[in-house]
């Protein structure tokens, strides 16, 4: 058995490092490059985990494609594309329509062949999405009257 510690270094210049135990006969070329592939998909997972988790956000709103001062922004560890599709398909999939609510602003700018791309379906179901955007914004303002304060009478 042997000890292992390496340390991985990202494009950002931001250090990773990953210890494990393994055999004796440990083949340190081909575990560095499956460490660097694991290592590279948890920051992945991790940034798009984050994206999902601003977007839902209620209570505070945010669009993590842009920066601070409201410029375009692109995820480190995705393309933008693969983040658009990874976030889409996120609201996308839940099962209260009102689940789709926080992503209802992306799919307003997306063209019809972007959302073609982004998420691999045809054009029946872009037309889905967009009818069901629409009632979910309906459903939203609907919630949204009636969770108003009601003024002094």
């Amino acid at each position: 058995m042997r000890k292992i510690r390496e340390e991985h270094t990202d494009h950002l210049g931001k250090k990773h490092p990953r210890q494990f135990i393994t055999v004796a006969d440990y083949d340190e070329v081909a575990g560095l490059l499956v460490g660097a592939v694991a290592i590279e998909q948890s920051l992945k997972s991790a940034e798009q985990a984050n994206y999902i988790a601003k977007i839902a956000d209620t209570e505070n709103p945010g669009n993590p494609f842009r920066d601070t001062e409201g410029n375009e922004s692109d995820p480190a560890f995705s393309t933008r594309n693969e983040m658009l599709g990874v976030v889409l398909n996120h609201f996308l999939s839940q099962e209260s329509p009102l689940g789709l609510a926080p992503a209802v602003p992306y799919l307003d700018i997306l063209s019809d062949a972007q959302l073609l791309a982004l998420l691999s379906i045809d054009q029946m179901t872009v037309d889905a999405i967009r009818a069901k955007a629409i009632d979910v914004t309906a459903m939203q303002a609907s919630i949204d009257g009636y969770a108003a304060p009601l003024e002094a009478i």
